[in-house]
């Protein structure tokens, strides 16, 4: 069941003749504990600030599944992040809060994405699990002096006292910036040549269910370098009367490494054991690596990811299983 992703990426940068924060600054911070480093990070006006873009990826990358990502937001009390604020809503059941006008009070945690058969899928307005967890409800957050907003499509970024302008999609004081995406699909969303995982199920008694996983890289532009994520997500869905949305697993179980340029950056094999992807009750997983860029190229990523999954209810007298084996490599 390994599959494996191999990119070449050719990013242009924003500025090439900024200095961004070296590998060996995150490396030091991954190297001690996140508590030791909580100086670094707080809580300002309901969202986060980090101190620098270091102390950012060295949290990001720290993170090995749910579990990782729930006990580092329990620190902070007053902060309710994107990915928390989106269980809450499918946890509620989006078709309900669509019918009792609630899904108002969400605005900013989902977006709605036009498939190509004409049919619409419910999901996180940020796709990546550790993002939307640093990222508030709102997707802001604050490293230094500066304000960003981000979503899929572009990274704003303003100053800390030009705070009001960060809600602006061409803020007077501030830069926008497009985000740059590469998928393992060829669907009109994804734009590529190979499709992701996308298989439908029908348990007996129970609607239409599908699971979906998909290789990613993404590049978010920093006002001073790029910051840069590779990793894999799969994901668990119903199809409703509004369209698809989350639904929860009875299991996913993912593992993943990623390589850049020939030197191992992440491996998380997935045993229970280390608390990594296998884990009951999960409507997604993912694990993704960040890194900054300034020159033009991030180089050579491979990404390879395995994951099996039991939906729900029973499908021809067994339980609702799914796997998948895929070997895609291009050069973008």
């Amino acid at each position: 069941m390994l599959m494996c992703l191999s990119i070449v990426l050719s990013l242009a940068s924003c500025n090439k003749d900024a200095v961004a924060p070296t590998d060996s600054a995150v490396e030091a911070y991954q190297a001690t504990s996140a508590t030791n480093h909580k100086q670094d990070i707080s809580v300002v006006d309901g969202h986060v600030r980090f101190q620098n873009v270091a102390v950012l990826r060295g949290v990001l990358n720290s993170f090995r599944g749910v579990n990782k990502m729930e006990t580092w937001e329990k620190r902070f009390p007053n902060f309710k992040s994107m990915r928390k604020a989106y269980d809450e809503l499918v946890t509620y059941d989006i078709g309900k809060a669509l019918t009792d006008g609630s899904i108002n009070s969400y605005k900013g945690v989902y977006r709605i994405v036009e498939e190509s058969d004409g049919d619409k899928s419910y999901e996180r307005a940020i796709f990546d699990q550790g993002l939307s967890t640093v990222l508030n409800t709102q997707g802001v957050f604050q490293i230094g002096d500066s304000l960003y907003r981000i979503s899929e499509q572009r990274t704003i970024v303003v100053p800390i006292s030009y705070q009001a302008e960060v809600n602006d999609e061409n803020p007077t004081h501030g830069l926008v910036r497009a985000v740059t995406h590469r998928y393992n699909s060829k669907n009109a969303r994804l734009r590529s040549d190979h499709d992701d995982y996308n298989v439908q199920y029908s348990p007996a008694g129970l609607a239409l269910r599908r699971f979906r996983g998909i290789g990613v890289s993404t590049n978010y532009a920093f006002s001073w370098d790029q910051h840069w994520e590779a990793g894999y997500k799969v994901w668990h869905q119903r199809h409703n009367w509004w369209g698809w949305g989350s639904e929860y697993a009875d299991y996913i179980y993912l593992s993943c490494k990623v390589t850049v340029n020939g030197q191992l950056r992440y491996d998380v094999n997935g045993t229970p054991s280390q608390g990594a992807a296998g884990a009951a009750g999960l409507y997604e997983n993912g694990f993704t690596w960040s890194e900054g860029w300034t020159s033009a190229s991030v180089g050579t990523v491979q990404v390879e990811y395995n994951w099996h999954a039991t939906g729900n209810g029973i499908v021809n007298g067994s339980p609702a299983y799914q796997s998948n084996s895929n070997v895609w490599e291009e050069n973008i």
